[in-house]
């Protein structure tokens, strides 16, 4: 089972105090989790990592957040699910796409 949907969904994440929204996708995101598979400081090497998912219809999350000491980083992640758990069995339904990946949950904020 994939989780679907044909656009980008770019949300603001946070780990500090300071978060900016790259699109206004209002408050529905916030508390929801997402499979984390990058980060890196380039707005535009997380879209180019994250097309492939893209066109493979799933659902992709940029955070953007303002890592305290390190700046402005961009996360990519697939899924939106309303609990840690969601997530998890998520990843196990899916075991072959996360296969040699390195991934963590995380909650947006």
């Amino acid at each position: 089972m994939k989780i679907k949907n044909s656009k980008l969904d770019i949300v603001s994440s946070s780990v500090s105090t300071k978060e900016e929204s790259l699109f206004e996708t209002g408050d529905s995101n916030v508390g929801k989790f997402t499979i984390q598979l990058l980060s890196v400081e380039s707005k535009e090497e997380a879209e180019e990592y994250a097309e492939p998912f893209v066109a493979a219809s799933y659902v992709v999350v940029i955070n953007k957040a303002s890592v305290p000491g390190k700046g402005i980083w961009y996360r990519v992640g697939i899924g939106l699910f309303d609990s840690q758990n969601e997530a998890k069995d998520y990843l196990e339904k899916e075991k072959q796409l996360f296969r040699g990946k390195k991934y963590l949950i995380n909650q947006i904020k």
